[in-house]
């Protein structure tokens, strides 16, 4: 027996001359799952080929690193791309780059890992100072 929910929904639908609706069945419930489950693999393994050919750096203390760029805050659409600077930020929560710059009040934050190698003159001075290269 339908909920009355589903009355309501169907007395609302038939009412405006739509058809009833019919709820999915658990085959197509499985179909769909199935579906979004394929779509979740597809980005991850996309994702996955993205940070296996985005630059990396070795830290002289065993972490890595990537080439970020700092977002302005986008205000009115053309700070975005005001400059391309890609600084050596570490991989994790950290959130800081090896210059010293980081995210604030006044930006959008990190594009995460981009495919530009590092830019940043202060970055790749500290870089070589700890010890690091490029992988």
């Amino acid at each position: 027996m339908p909920s009355p929910l589903d009355m309501l929904f169907h007395n609302m639908r038939a009412s405006l001359g739509l058809p009833s609706y019919v709820p999915p069945t658990d085959e197509e419930k499985g179909e769909t799952a199935r579906a979004e489950a394929a779509r979740i693999e597809g980005l991850r393994l996309e994702r996955e080929a993205f940070l296996a050919a985005a630059p990396r750096y070795a830290l002289g203390d065993g972490g890595f690193a990537r080439s970020e760029r700092l977002m302005g805050r986008c205000a009115n659409g053309n700070e975005a791309d005001r400059g391309r600077v890609f600084h050596v930020v570490a991989e994790g929560p950290d959130g800081k780059a090896l210059c010293g710059v980081k995210e604030g009040t006044r930006s959008v934050g990190w594009t995460g890992p981009s495919e530009e190698p590092a830019s940043c003159p202060k970055c790749l001075a500290r870089l070589t100072k700890l010890g690091g290269t490029q992988c």
